[in-house]
This record gives C-alpha cells, structure tokens and sequence, in this order.
C-alpha cells in the first residue's frame, strides 16, 4: 500500500487516539501527548496515512516540554505490521527535521521497558536512556513498617512533630505560607537530568491551593515553628487505592527519617481508610527516595525509559 507523510487534522483525532491508547491504555502514571494535541506547547503532528483508503499506521508529535525551546517531547506510534517498517523510519524522519529546524538542546521519548522495538527504534536514532520513570505500587496489608514503628518517637524526642495540613490549618494562620516556603526550598533537589545552565527556579506552588487536597493525608514534619518536611497521598486510579504525590525533605534535616516517618504515617491513613493500594512513581536517579520506598514495601512493576537525544552540539558541557 502507497502511504504519505502528512499533518494531522481534526479527521485524524479518533484514529490517533486509538493508535495512543494502544500504548498507554491501562499505564498507571505515564500520559500520551495525545492527550494534548490542542495544546500550545504542541509543536508539529504528522501522520502516516495510506494515500488510497487514508488508514492512518501511524503518527508523531513534538511538544515543548521545557521552555524556551530546550528540551522537546517527541512521542511516534504506529500500528503492527509497521512498527519496524520504512514508514516508521520515514514518520521520524519527516518530524525531525522540525527538531532540527527548533534546534533545541535535547530531544526526549518516551518507551515502556517492556517494548524492545520501541527501544531498538530510538537507540538507532542516536537516543540513549538518561534515567527511568519506575511505577511502584505498595500493598497496604504487606507492607513492612514494623521495623520503622519507632522512628517518628525518635523524631520526637529531637523536637520534630509530624501533624496533617489539617491539623496545621486549625493550629496558625500562616500555615499555607510557610508550607509554599517549604515546598519552593526544597523544589531544587528532586532529580533534573539538564544541566545547570538550562535549569531555570521553580517558583510556582500553587498546587497547595487545591480545592481536592486530602488535607487529612496531607503530612507535614514541624522542628519548632519551621516545616521541615512533607508527605501527601491523593486519590489513586482505582476507587479502593491511592497516589503518593510528593515527599521531600528540607536539606538540613536529611537522613533523620523523616522522609520514612511520613509515608509511614501515609500508609497507616490508608489502612485506615480501608485502602488495600498505595501507587508511586520514582526516577531510577533518585536513590535517596527508591530506598525509602522499597523498605516500607513498595515493588516496581512498570518502567518507562526516557530516552534523550542531544541536539545543539556542545551545549550539554558545564
């Protein structure tokens, strides 16, 4: 069958659903670009289309993940027989030559750990592997927080007590203040595979004012009046499970168990709640965090590579 290379139109949007949805469909934790095809950051999408019938096999997008320009998303699927066809070698072609013409700093795509094409595909275009993106998920009834029952008393008896933003919000008015104070500290030290030229600050915190906050399983580490900590669970993909959102830790006061104390605390919330499920995501580069997950019971059972290509030569030296 002949096939063209064109761009997308609004025509295409069930087929190229379809195309996604046979990737990520059921991916707790991972997103398609498809999701966003309207969006601004979209930056080019072409599709593989049979010139006689207009079958789509296949399509590419190209989003600006971080901005201006410097690091691109590009996300390419095709239907079986094609995966390592031509076509699949000429849809990528036909997209990068906008990244060529953006001339970004680097180019990423994402692939599942389990998909030896996907990954053979990209590494033949130069793309190699920067970290994985590691779903965990914990069974509540199993998990191990026995061995750690004592740290919080420990953390006690340095004078760090750990409360819910609940409990904080009753307690002093300035408690969303100092917590957007915490969260903007310690922004800096979750894992940035750019290197520090292109990293800009993080200055928005604005997720705090959320109206679906679970304020109740929302924990926060106190040493004093100062927060020094911080750990919450939102709902999970299924109605019995939850989602840990972020957990982090105030530099000057790592490696006390802190970090452990709160999903502690988390995972006790749930047990309560009658939750039998806790999923998390985890970057291969943040061993700090993978260790602290992996003694209290959480188990790796899906990883998605972030395979990355440098595009400006010379720039990715500090």
């Amino acid at each position: 069958m002949p096939f063209i290379i064109r761009s997308y139109t609004d025509g295409d949007r069930e087929r190229v659903i379809q195309l996604s949805q046979s990737v990520y469909a059921g991916k707790t934790g991972s997103f398609s670009l498809v999701e966003q095809i309207d969006g601004k950051r979209i930056l080019a999408k072409v599709v593989a289309a049979d010139a006689e019938t207009g079958h789509i096999a296949g399509y590419a997008l190209l989003s600006e993940q971080v901005a201006p320009m410097i690091r691109l998303r590009l996300e390419l699927n095709m239907e079986e027989p094609y995966t390592e066809a031509a076509l699949a070698h000429e849809l990528y072609d036909n997209i990068e030559q906008e990244v060529g013409r953006l001339a970004p700093y680097a180019v990423e795509a994402r692939v599942f750990a389990s998909d030896p094409i996907a990954i053979r595909f990209f590494e033949q275009k130069g793309f190699v592997c920067n970290h994985r993106m590691e779903q965990q998920k914990l069974y509540v009834p199993e998990a191990n927080i026995e061995p750690f029952a004592h740290t919080e008393k420990e953390l006690q008896r340095d004078g760090i007590w750990i409360g819910t933003l609940s409990e904080e919000r009753a307690l002093r008015p300035d408690c969303t203040e100092e917590l957007e104070r915490l969260v903007l500290e310690t922004y800096p030290d979750f894992p940035n595979e750019l290197p520090t030229r292109f990293r800009t600050p993080n200055t928005d915190a604005s997720w705090l004012h959320r109206t679906d906050l679970l304020a109740e399983a929302f924990f926060i580490a106190r040493h004093g009046t100062r927060y020094v900590g911080y750990s919450q669970l939102e709902p999970g993909p299924e109605g019995s499970s939850l989602a840990q959102g972020y957990t982090a830790v105030s530099q000057a006061y790592t490696k006390r168990g802190i970090a452990t104390a709160l999903k502690i605390r988390g995972i006790q919330f749930a047990a309560r709640q009658g939750c039998d499920t806790i999923y998390t995501s985890n970057r291969s580069n943040n061993g700090p965090m993978g260790r602290v997950n992996a003694k209290l019971g959480w188990r790796v059972f899906e990883s998605e590579m972030r395979m990355q290509r440098i595009v400006s030569s010379g720039c990715d030296s500090e």
